[in-house]
């Protein structure tokens, strides 16, 4: 399984994500947990702090006067304290049931306690004192019992505020631990990528380095051990490949540097030959119209064939060692072949040829000659038709490509059922003049030409055939 080596950075990259992110998210849980635990503590205290007070103010109450007056008095000026305190516990919102159960307990009892000290104060002089007394008995009885429940409150209170500040600690250490933990989980994982890219990254490519070094030295029988199934053994099979193809490089140079020299001396032949060769033609159509003697004249039409035969061979050393501008525009390659097909039409049919064409319609345009690019295809169809005999059958099929190393691009395929190419040809297939027709019209020019004008449009043509099988022609051309 192939895996990019962007996708275990995004595989490592997504693991420290999630951890930083998770470690964040339960961070910022605790810690709300924490700020909540903190305010209802900070509002549980002042509940404490009011009920205290209420108590206090209450302890006031119960405390025996005799003095009627005094008494009254005492009621007056505690019971607006007492009131103001009761609406500030109010305020705050108790959300406990118990607690608020039991603040409306002292609340009650304050009532009633207001309520008899408002009938006891209010007695008039001809009031019975049996139930003056007992008036007043009853209002110490709702002060105690209202100091009792005020107990009972500042109590739970209490135990509230413990069981808050032990949530608080408990909060505050596991935050301490998640830190801990979060900045141990890190180091952990940025070590573990460390030697993790260390191993699949940085070791490789040092030894594609020393490796590069070595060719800059001249040793070209080294060869690259990298088994990674990622962008580096991409680079690592395309690096042994590269020095393979050094090697064949070294072998191609003087073939080349004949080819050159070739090619500027079929150029200075190609003039030298075709301003007189223009001249024999006219003067050949000269003898023709003036000559009377049959044998005359059929001698002309030979010269004449020959000469347009020695013409055809110039245009193509021309076109071979001095390729005309190119003429560039985004085309539909389908287009170009659909066109071809109609001018080889003829050939293909007076010999019974199947043409099959399997064409992508998704092919995207791309940056070509038109009228070169046809060329090709025209010389690779008429090859294809020449090498069959009737009721064979042309396949020609296009599709889009993408290598491990090379770019996008659009491929061609012709292929043919016809006699194909010996093994021992195949090498020399390009070469100027190198034929395997043995038609006296054919100069062996057609396939070094085409192989020229794919290669000025940064492409590559590949022949495979096999004697008696038929063979494929394999086209590349570069969609951007």
């Amino acid at each position: 399984m192939r895996i990019k080596i962007g996708t275990k950075f995004a595989v490592i990259f997504s693991i420290l994500f999630v951890e930083i992110v998770s470690v964040m998210l339960l961070y910022f849980f605790v810690s709300s947990q924490h700020e909540h635990y903190m305010n209802k503590l900070s509002k549980e205290l002042k509940i404490l702090d009011l009920a205290k007070t209420l108590e206090r103010t209450l302890v006031q109450v119960v405390i025996p006067i005799d003095d009627m007056t005094k008494k009254k008095e005492n009621f007056i000026k505690i019971s607006a304290d007492l009131e103001n305190i009761i609406e500030k516990m109010y305020l705050l919102e108790i959300n406990n049931i118990k607690g608020r159960r039991l603040l409306n307990y002292v609340t009650s009892e304050y009532a009633q306690f207001k309520k008899t000290a408002f009938q006891l104060f209010n007695t008039s002089e001809n009031t019975d004192e049996t139930e003056i007394v007992h008036l007043a008995t009853t209002m110490d009885k709702r002060a105690v019992n209202a100091l009792r429940i005020t107990e009972q409150f500042n109590q739970f209170i209490y135990e509230e505020i413990e069981v808050l500040r032990s949530s608080q600690e408990k909060t505050k250490y596991l935050l301490y631990l998640i830190i801990l933990g979060g900045l141990l989980i890190n180091i952990m994982l940025i070590l573990g990528s460390i030697l993790f890219f260390r191993r699949t990254i940085s070791l490789p490519l040092v030894s594609l380095r020393d490796s590069v070094l070595k060719i800059g030295e001249g040793h070209l029988d080294i060869e690259v051990d990298i088994k990674l199934k990622d962008e580096i053994g991409d680079l690592a099979i395309a690096f042994n490949k590269m020095i393979d193809d050094l090697r064949s490089v070294q072998t191609q140079l003087v073939q080349a540097e004949k080819m050159a020299s070739l090619g500027q001396l079929s150029a200075g032949v190609a003039h030298e030959i075709k301003n007189p060769l223009t001249i024999i033609m006219q003067g050949i159509e000269y003898i023709k119209s003036s000559a009377t003697d049959a044998a005359v004249i059929d001698a002309a039409e030979r010269i004449k064939k020959a000469s347009l035969r020695a013409d055809k061979i110039i245009i193509g050393l021309l076109d071979y060692s001095q390729p005309a501008p190119m003429d560039v525009d985004n085309i539909d390659i389908n287009s170009i072949i659909e066109e071809t097909l109609i001018l080889t039409k003829y050939q293909a049919t007076i010999k019974n040829i199947s043409i099959i064409k399997k064409l992508d319609p998704k092919l995207p345009k791309i940056n070509i000659d038109g009228n070169l690019i046809k060329q090709v295809f025209l010389n690779i169809i008429l090859n294809a038709i020449d090498a069959l005999t009737e009721k064979g059958t042309v396949t020609i099929n296009t599709t889009i490509i993408t290598g491990q190393v090379e770019t996008e691009c659009v491929q061609i395929i012709v292929n043919d059922t016809g006699c194909g190419i010996a093994k021992e040809d195949l090498h020399k297939i390009f070469e100027p003049f190198f034929t395997t027709k043995r038609t006296k019209d054919n100069a062996g020019l057609g396939l070094a030409v085409t192989k020229g004008l794919i290669e000025r449009h940064h492409g590559t043509i590949k022949i495979e055939s096999e004697l008696g099988k038929g063979t494929n022609v394999i086209i590349n051309l570069p969609i951007s």
